[in-house]
């Protein structure tokens, strides 16, 4: 975020104090010629401290999620599956996609957000839209394609495991690199940004090139293997970076453990990094070093929404000013109790939950 004059901050302080204010008031106030007061608001609307008229003041603590949104079926079998005959299995529909579980996540821990994505103009796209809503999520950024469906994705889990999945995200390919501008108000809001690899590249690095100069932080998700290439190979605009072992490794080519892929990815210029094992454990690295963070021991059930909790519950614990570390491991605790339930989103997740199950998990229970 860009300092302000002395100046600055008393224009800023006067409209704080009252938005609707007249130029002409809010200068003699001050002491200034209008004009002067005109080119100090033109100041601030660019700084990204104003919304326009009547000066709306950006909000100090915002997270905005931009890419997937989805349908999502798991299936769930409690035997392995047998290739070329039936297997039987419990299907499960829930809300998806990275973004999308990131924003609800953080709606459902009192973080103030909004989502950015596109969805086809049928029943799964309306339901979709009605349920962030529902929950506070700001929706005004997602868009509707009638042309297309909304995205889906199906998932295989046996035991604890998921063994394969199935991706129908058509939708979000059609996106162009100049999606963006039109939504230039969000991230003049936002304290965070959050964009998942769901996006085309060139979306993504229309929004690495945003970021220059602007007042937020930028997080990514890799999502998977076959979408973490999507992320560029100068990092030097990343705030923070998650990415499972696999997709870090088939971002950078090479087999490391979790703290070498952490170092490496450091070094192409993400300010810090987590590296998300199969059990949840978290290799960071931070400008302050490098450090692992364990699992708490949780009776697993289905970890398909694991990792999009743990994200989320990290991002909102950096809205409250905590450290990467101390956030990311506030985010295996998010995971942990997530992995718990048959569910993508856990139901009761909220602030208290986390504090119980840290508790919890702190006494071995």
């Amino acid at each position: 975020m860009e300092m302000l004059t002395e100046m600055e901050k008393a224009v800023l302080d006067r409209l704080a104090d009252n938005p609707f204010a007249a130029q002409q008031e809010v200068a003699e106030s001050l002491g200034i010629p209008r004009p002067t007061l005109a080119m100090h608001i033109t100041q601030l609307t660019r700084k990204g401290y104003l919304l326009g008229r009547a000066y709306v003041l950006s909000k100090k603590d915002r997270l905005v999620c931009i890419g997937g949104s989805t349908i999502d079926t798991v299936l769930l079998s409690d035997q392995a599956i047998t290739f070329k005959t039936s297997n039987p299995v419990t299907t499960i529909h829930n809300f998806g996609g990275v973004a999308r579980n990131v924003a609800e996540n953080a709606a459902r821990l009192g973080v103030d957000v909004a989502l950015i994505s596109l969805v086809g103009d049928d029943e799964n796209g309306r339901s979709l839209i009605a349920h962030l809503k529902g929950l506070g999520v700001d929706t005004s950024g997602v868009s509707v394609r009638s042309d297309l469906r909304t995205a889906t994705y199906t998932s295989v889990v046996t035991g604890s495991e998921a063994v394969v999945g199935f991706s129908d995200m058509e939708i979000f390919d059609k996106l162009p690199s100049e999606f963006l501008d039109r939504l230039v108000q969000h991230f003049i809001s936002a304290t965070w940004v959050f964009a998942d690899c769901n996006l085309p590249a060139s979306v993504l690095f229309a929004l690495l090139q945003r970021k220059k100069g602007a007042r937020f932080k930028l997080a990514l998700d890799a999502v998977s293997t076959a979408k973490a290439v999507r992320l560029p190979q100068n990092l030097e605009n990343v705030d923070a970076l998650f990415l499972r072992e696999e997709e870090a490794r088939s971002y950078i080519h090479q087999e490391l453990d979790p703290t070498k892929l952490t170092r490496e990815l450091a070094h192409r210029g993400a300010k810090n990094v987590a590296v998300i094992s199969r059990d949840f454990s978290v290799a960071v690295s931070t400008p302050q070093g490098e450090t692992n963070i364990p699992a708490p021991k949780a009776n697993i059930l289905d970890p398909g929404g694991a990792n999009d909790t743990l994200v989320s519950t990290a991002l909102a614990k950096l809205l409250l000013g905590a450290d990467f570390v101390s956030a990311v491991r506030q985010g295996t605790i998010g995971a942990a109790v997530t992995s718990e339930v048959f569910a993508r989103i856990h139901p009761a997740l909220s602030p208290q939950l986390l504090e119980e199950a840290e508790e919890r998990f702190a006494a071995g229970l």
